[in-house]
């Protein structure tokens, strides 16, 4: 169970109680990674001293779903500093914020076992600081102990998501790496558009979710210091070693990113139980051929023909790429291929909606929607692009790429 404290003097209108601040990563440290039930994941605590006049109701209410949120009255010895009165008087109160939390209005078919969070708090007060001293010495390596706690939470996450498989209902759209250090460019941008690209032709779905994020830090500690914060998507956690990936040679970096990338990738199949085959085969393909691969965009055919529109990723993000189109008669095999336009990839959607069929040629339009047409007026581009037939196959020779 996780805990959450807030806090706020009636009078003063003081937020800050470092007493409080102690407690929570204390409860936290023994405690979030455990899950006691699926009723809510957070017990969420206002602790209020000298309430105003009018307070008459104390909040006890489900919240986004998740979250216990309780208030309770408390009084301090010395809400400015860190006391070790008060952060006993506090801890004194957690059993009974426990069971408050059973009165907590609930969805049906859901379940809190308080039995089991209220063993598991007596187990972790033989842990308490005893002393004002050792209170002290805790408080000192709290902001260590509160990144700990938040790797901890994510683990205990990881493994309720390994515990109960959800069904794959999302087709994956996406593949994102995060670089908090600004050290991964460019190679950050071609991963990211090499395996979103090769994996959306696989056709893979997720569970709920349709991109997947991955995190990368020095340690698998660090890197687990973020969460999702809408439901589209889900973070995957990587590690690198900083000083040698910063010493290394350019073909080293692409190296070194890749294998974490894929270790990243091979994490998250393990614990949501993804299409494990599916991945592996677009992982291998990038081992072997690296990133100078030309990538399918969008495909269609008819009776008579068959068309793919393709790219090849820039080094930068700030360049553009040649979307090229590669037409095949179906009766004869003769392939011709034509330039379409440079486009940035992050852009290149609104410009490609459908294929028609005609007669004599082959168009290409943009997507109909509003966002799509400020995007093709932002960037000066058309919304549909022809091409005849009988002139692609007669320059096929001279417009190979």
């Amino acid at each position: 169970m996780r805990f959450l404290f807030e806090y706020k003097n009636g009078k003063t209108k003081e937020t800050e109680n470092p007493s409080l601040n102690v407690l929570e990563t204390f409860l936290n440290e023994y405690l979030i990674r455990t899950f006691h039930g699926d009723a809510f994941e957070c017990i969420y605590v206002h602790f209020i001293s000298h309430p105003s006049p009018g307070k008459k109701k104390l909040r006890k209410r489900l919240l986004y779903g998740s979250m216990a949120e309780l208030e309770v009255i408390q009084e301090f010895e010395n809400e400015a500093v860190l006391n070790f009165n008060d952060f006993h008087a506090l801890l004194n109160r957690v059993r009974e914020i426990i069971q408050l939390a059973a009165e907590v209005p609930l969805k049906e078919n859901v379940n809190y076992n308080v039995e089991a969070l209220l063993e598991d708090f007596q187990k972790c007060l033989s842990f308490a600081p005893h002393t004002p001293d050792e209170l002290l010495a805790y408080a000192k390596k709290i902001k260590e102990i509160q990144t700990l706690n938040y790797a901890k939470r994510i683990d205990g996450l990881i493994e309720q998501d390994k515990k109960h498989p959800k069904p794959l209902t999302k087709r994956l759209e996406g593949i994102s790496i995060h670089d908090p250090y600004h050290l991964f460019t460019p190679y950050d941008y071609v991963y990211s558009e090499l395996f979103t690209a090769l994996l959306r032709q696989e056709e893979i779905y997720l569970p709920g979710y349709s991109e997947i994020h991955i995190h990368m830090a020095e340690t698998i500690t660090l890197a687990k210091q973020e969460l999702a914060l809408e439901p589209w998507y889900k973070f995957t956690y990587g590690e690198i070693d900083i000083n040698h990936y910063k010493e290394s040679s350019e073909e080293e970096k692409k190296e070194m990113l890749l294998d974490s990338i894929v270790d990243a990738l091979r994490y998250i199949i393990d614990f949501d139980h993804l299409e494990r085959d599916a991945f592996e085969k677009v992982i291998q393909h990038v081992k072997e051929t690296g990133t100078n691969i030309k990538l399918l965009y969008m495909k269609r055919e008819n009776k008579k023909y068959s068309t793919e529109v393709k790219y090849q990723i820039p080094s930068r993000h700030t360049e553009e790429a040649l979307f090229t189109l590669h037409v095949t008669n179906l009766n004869t095999q003769e392939t011709a291929t034509v330039p379409i336009d440079t486009f940035n990839t992050f852009w290149a959607g609104a410009n490609f909606g459908k294929i028609v069929f005609k007669k004599d040629e082959i168009i290409i339009r943009g997507r109909d929607s509003y966002q799509a047409q400020l995007t093709r007026d932002s960037q000066k581009k058309p919304y549909e692009y022809l091409f005849n037939l009988q002139n692609l196959f007669s320059r096929k020779e001279e417009n190979k790429f």
